[in-house]
């Protein structure tokens, strides 16, 4: 839950677009957000918001995996496939359990 509700990483929209150079690396200038993106930032069509470490716009939590949030969303990806293992040897182990009547 608490992927749900961090930031991603949302590059906060100014009024007037400020050039800022990074170590020699001129930003691409994004149309939608009005802003120049600092390197390793995307632009989401589902958030209408430039992502700073943009990985993917994921459905499962409803947001962006970003530069803020990424850590928790691997911990999130991480225990989603733990339960589903879990879930699988009990079935499985249920199913090995189970006496079938005679017909």
């Amino acid at each position: 839950m608490a992927v749900g509700l961090s930031n991603p990483g949302i590059l906060p929209r100014v009024g007037d677009p400020v050039v800022v150079e990074y170590d020699g690396y001129r930003p691409d200038y994004c149309r939608h957000c009005r802003i120049y993106r600092p390197p390793g930032t995307r632009h989401c069509s589902d958030c209408d918001a430039c992502i700073l470490g943009h990985d993917h716009h994921c459905v499962w939590i409803g947001k962006c995996a970003g530069e803020g949030n990424i850590k928790r969303f691997y911990v999130f990806v991480t225990s989603v496939f733990a339960m589903l293992v879990v879930y699988l040897f009990a079935i499985l182990n249920a199913h090995k359990n189970m006496v079938y009547p005679a017909v």
